[in-house]
């Protein structure tokens, strides 16, 4: 017979899977056998004086897990860099939980829950300014009410006036748009009077628009009550915007056209009479 007297035994392990795989504390077989040195399948008896492992084996396992958040209230809304209206707003992570129901880190869930969003502007507005005639010949036209300030939604902040909406109301002009510039001589010949002043701004632009306005919201002089027509020009050389405004004593419509002539070179702009 063999003598064996002399070999070693151990125990050779084999483990099969962990009951969960999202767990601190989970259980798995082990499977043990006595093995020779020589590498031979032994009875168990012959490693009876060494520690058998144990089986099932308990151990954590947290390869497989899978986390739920609960997120808090949507933050502020951010702006994309190349809007003012569109952006984005996130809301943070405020506990995570593992599948195993454990409480974990909240950076386990991710950096929270984004969403788009947008962006609104909330005006206040100022007073309506002048009435501007839309259609030539009629006396329907559009005021606009100035933006005095400008709040953003997203953090109420103070922001451009430009980023809000302006707000126009239908009105009525004083008289309708008419045909040519009538001579103070001609006008006066009517029962007339005629009224001169000069527009102020900074540009020619601004002078024509100021002599404009001037046209169709000063109160007409005492005595005479019926604006007949008002005319807005330039001078030649561009330095400055004169109004004429011709007003009547009675309604009568006979000098509402008329030519112009003028040894000044005076170059016309928008004129407008009367209705009456």
């Amino acid at each position: 017979m063999e003598d064996r007297s002399g070999c070693g035994y151990v125990w050779t392990v084999s483990r099969g899977e962990w009951a969960s795989k999202c767990s601190e504390d989970t259980t798995r077989p082990v499977n043990s056998q006595c093995q020779r040195q020589d590498g031979a399948i032994v009875a168990d008896t012959l490693c009876s004086a060494l520690p058998r492992p144990e089986s099932p084996e308990r151990g954590q396992n947290l390869s497989d897990c899978t986390y739920s958040a609960t997120y808090g209230a949507f933050g502020t809304c951010t702006a994309y860099a190349n809007s003012t209206t569109e952006g984005t707003q996130v809301a943070p992570v405020t506990s995570c939980t593992r599948i195993d129901g454990v409480k974990v880190a909240d950076s386990y869930c991710g950096g929270g829950q984004s969403r788009p969003c947008t962006i609104t502007y909330t005006p206040t507005y100022g007073a309506y300014g002048n009435c501007v005639r839309t259609t030539a010949g009629s006396t329907a036209g559009t005021q606009t009410a100035t933006i005095t300030a400008c709040i953003r939604s997203s953090d109420g902040a103070s922001v451009s006036t430009h980023n809000c909406v302006g707000k126009t109301q239908a009105c009525t002009v004083s008289f309708a748009s008419c045909g040519n510039f009538v001579q103070s001589t001609y006008v006066s010949s009517y029962g007339g009077t005629s009224v001169s002043t000069k527009a102020a701004g900074a540009t020619l632009e601004a002078r024509r628009e100021a002599a404009r306005v001037k046209c169709e919201t000063d109160a007409p002089p005492a005595g005479f009550p019926f604006l007949r027509v008002c005319g807005v020009y330039d001078r030649a050389d561009a330095k400055s915007t004169d109004v004429y405004a011709y007003y009547a004593k009675t309604a009568t419509a006979a000098y509402q056209t008329g030519t112009v002539s003028n040894a000044e070179g005076l170059k016309y702009g928008t004129f407008s009479c009367s209705n009456n």
